[in-house]
Order: structure tokens, then C-alpha cells, then sequence
């Protein structure tokens, strides 16, 4: 066990270092270059000619590559070719290793992708110093890269969030300024006039708690993805939760004549986890099935038990709590699950990919006129993954739509 540890520090500081493929069809060369490398830390992929390296490249992530020219079947110049044409390989870093040191070589290697190239035999401390060179190049340039599409990313965020606010909170303001001055005419004037203030006054109520509700969210959204809230996780029972909540959204379902229906595990379904963020995600999944819910149909609630992991679709979030040291699913755990089913307009493949986004447009529009900032699922999905659950959904055009809360019974960190 000590020893697979061992060896497990030491290919991870390699990885660190860096991983490097080296192209040549003598043996010789592979191991002198191969044990330079290792024993500077460095993780080494060896090809034996240029068909092997590429099919190496479909598997293998590597730094750099050091490339021999001369070898049978594909010389170095083919192979340079091949990979600086391709996608997923055209940005590594190649060094050619080579006998020559005529200039019109050289000149070629750099025409065709290379960064440099080094003479045989091969010197250490140049071999060492080349490599370290293009490797910290290589991956400052993907630092920068990744940053830059983190850059876009926000941006495009920035954007949506502005129009998101911009939108949400024009026609209730708009709303309220004009029953506001309806309230202000109408005190000074005849009883009707009054109850037409007492229903503008409502209005104004039902509007500035929309209103409170969009910079609540954008406020949790942010809160959440900061690191600034913090959980409670006790064991207590999911169906005393959410009976209760059901209680609450019966009027909202009423005004579309929807049907709530809770199933409950006829024994205890306890989970580890903080009640009030499990309560805020079925109070989500519960108010977007009537929201998204058609006059006349149904809603379920249900909790249960499960001893192994479900089968669920592609588009659950696994945390890496679930993961064994071999990269397998735990299933000695013990879960318990909430389930809210709809009988709506369902969910399409495109939308399912973007369904736990921030500010994500779905196609999908509620049926009665309710608001949406896009932000609900997105705010339920951090919130399941900081308790070590998971949630997927399941859904089909027309057919509805199932979403599946999973979160640990115990103590997961035990």
C-alpha cells in the first residue's frame, strides 16, 4: 500500500512537471532522452515512428514533443505536418531532434510548425533547457488561453445579467409608479374609486415582492458561487420538510387548477444535510413545475429511499464525493431521494445541457404569465452539489418533465 502510494506522488509531481512524447526509432535514443527526462520529474509518453505518436495523441495529453526527423515510413517533417493540421494537437510545442545543422533543415522545421530543434547526440543540460523553455511557454500560453475564455465567459454573464435585471425590473417599476398614482387620485374620491386603491395597493405589494425576489436571487446566486454561505448539515426527515412546503403552494397551484399530489416513503427518509437549503431547493423544483405546469394537470412530490445509486441520465451532476480511488461510482452509500414530477411541456435535448446555467433562456415559457430570472435551477444545483448530493432531470418534449434530488443519509465526509 505504501508503495502504490509512493508511487502515486511521484507520477502526480511528474504530471505537475510536465509530459513529454518522444519520437524516435531507435531504442537508444528513447532510453537516453526517456531517463534524462523522468529523472528531472518529467512524465515521458515514447513513440517508435510517427504512426505510433499519432495514435498516441488520441489519448495521451501532452507539453511537448520531441520529434526525430529521420525515421522510416513518416520522416519528422510529415509527422509535423500531420499534427500541426489536426485540431486537438496543432498547438504543442515540437522540437526536432536531428544529425543535421544545414540551414535549409532548419529553415524548414520552423516553415512547418516547429519551436526548435536539437542537434545529436543530445547534450543534458541543452536538452533540459530547451525543455523547461517550451513547456512553461506552452502551458503559460494555455493559463492565458483559459483565462481568456473565463474573461468571455464572465462577460457574456455580465451581459445577461444586466439584461436579466434590466428587463425583470422595468415593467414592475413602470407597474408601480402608475398604481401609485391611481392611489394618490383615488384617496380624495368616491368609495369606488377606493376599492380601485385597495386593489392597486395589492398590485403594488404583489409587484415589489417580484421585484425583491429577482435581487434575492442575483444576491444567493452570488453569495453561493463566492463561498459566502455557510450549511448546517443535521439528520432530520425529508417528510416532515416537505409536507409542510406542499401546505404553502397550494394557493399558487389552485389558481391554475392544478392538482398537488405528495408521495412519502412509508418509513423514515432522514438525510445529512442543512434543512433550510434543501427546503429552498424543493420550494424551487416545486413553484417551476406549477409555474411551467398547464391549467388542469398535476404536480408530485415524492421522497424515498435508496440503497445503491439509481440509474439517472447523462445530464446528472456527480460530485466527487462519489468516486472511489479506482474512478468508480461509490454505491455503498445510502441516499435519500425527493422527486418532483409535472405533467408540463417538457424539456428539449438543447435545453437540457443549459438547464442548470445561470440566467439560461429555456424554450420552455411558464403557462400562466409567471415571471422567471433563469437563475432558480442554477442556485438548486450549487446548492445539491455543497451537500454532496446530486440532481438530474429527466425529461421528454410534450411528456413532462422529472427532477431527481439525491442527498447522502449520513455523514459524508465519514
Amino acid at each position: 500500500m505504501e508503495g502504490q502510494r509512493l508511487s502515486q506522488r511521484i507520477s502526480e509531481r511528474a504530471s505537475e512537471r510536465g509530459t513529454i512524447l518522444i519520437v524516435d526509432d531507435t531504442l537508444q535514443n528513447l532510453q537516453l532522452i526517456g531517463e534524462i527526462l523522468e529523472s528531472n520529474g518529467y512524465n515521458v509518453v515514447f513513440a517508435t515512428g510517427g504512426r505510433q505518436a499519432l495514435e498516441s495523441l488520441k489519448t495521451e495529453d501532452v507539453d511537448l514533443i520531441l520529434l526525430d526527423v529521420l525515421m522510416p515510413e513518416m520522416n519528422g517533417f510529415e509527422v509535423c505536418k500531420v499534427l500541426k493540421s489536426a485540431p486537438h494537437t496543432k498547438e504543442i510545442p515540437i522540437i526536432f531532434l536531428t544529425i543535421y545543422t544545414d540551414i535549409e533543415g532548419i529553415l524548414q522545421a520552423f516553415e512547418i510548425g516547429a519551436v526548435d530543434y536539437i542537434t545529436k547526440p543530445v547534450h543534458q543540460a541543452e536538452l533540459l533547457a530547451r525543455v523547461i523553455t517550451h513547456v512553461s511557454l506552452y502551458r503559460a500560453q494555455r493559463r492565458l488561453e483559459e483565462q481568456n475564455k473565463r474573461l468571455v465567459e464572465l462577460n457574456t454573464e455580465k451581459n445577461e445579467f444586466l439584461s436579466m435585471v434590466t428587463h425583470g425590473l422595468k415593467n414592475p417599476l413602470t407597474s408601480i409608479r402608475l398604481g401609485a398614482e391611481i392611489v394618490g387620485m383615488a384617496l380624495s374620491k368616491t368609495p369606488m374609486h377606493l376599492e380601485k386603491a385597495t386593489d392597486n395597493a395589492k398590485r403594488i405589494e404583489m409587484l415589489a415582492d417580484r421585484m425583491l425576489q429577482i435581487v434575492q436571487n442575483c444576491l444567493e446566486a452570488d453569495a453561493i458561487e463566492q463561498g459566502r454561505i455557510f450549511f448546517s448539515p443535521t439528520t432530520f426527515d425529508l417528510r416532515g420538510l416537505c409536507s409542510p412546503i406542499l401546505d404553502r403552494y397550494k394557493l399558487q397551484a389552485e389558481a391554475k387548477t392544478i392538482t398537488l399530489h405528495f408521495h412519502e416513503h412509508a418509513e423514515e427518509c432522514p438525510v445529512f444535510a442543512d434543512r433550510d437549503a434543501v427546503q429552498e431547493v424543493v420550494e424551487n423544483l416545486l413553484s417551476n413545475a406549477i409555474k411551467y405546469s398547464p391549467t388542469g394537470k398535476s404536480v408530485w412530490v415524492s421522497v424515498s429511499v435508496s440503497e445503491m445509486l439509481p440509474r439517472h441520465s447523462s445530464s446528472a451532476v456527480t460530485t466527487t464525493s462519489d468516486v472511489t480511488t479506482d474512478g468508480s461510482l461509490d454505491n455503498s452509500k445510502q441516499w435519500s431521494l425527493i422527486t418532483v414530477r409535472d405533467e408540463g411541456l417538457g424539456i428539449g435535448k438543447e435545453d437540457m445541457k443549459r438547464m442548470f446555467e445561470k440566467y439560461a433562456r429555456l424554450t420552455a415559457q411558464p403557462t400562466g404569465g409567471e415571471h422567471s430570472t433563469g437563475l432558480g435551477l442554477s442556485i438548486v444545483k450549487k446548492l445539491v452539489d455543497s451537500m454532496n448530493g446530486r440532481i438530474w432531470c429527466e425529461s421528454e418534449v410534450g411528456k413532462g418533465t422529472t427532477f431527481v434530488v439525491e442527498l447522502p443519509r449520513t455523514d459524508a465526509t465519514h
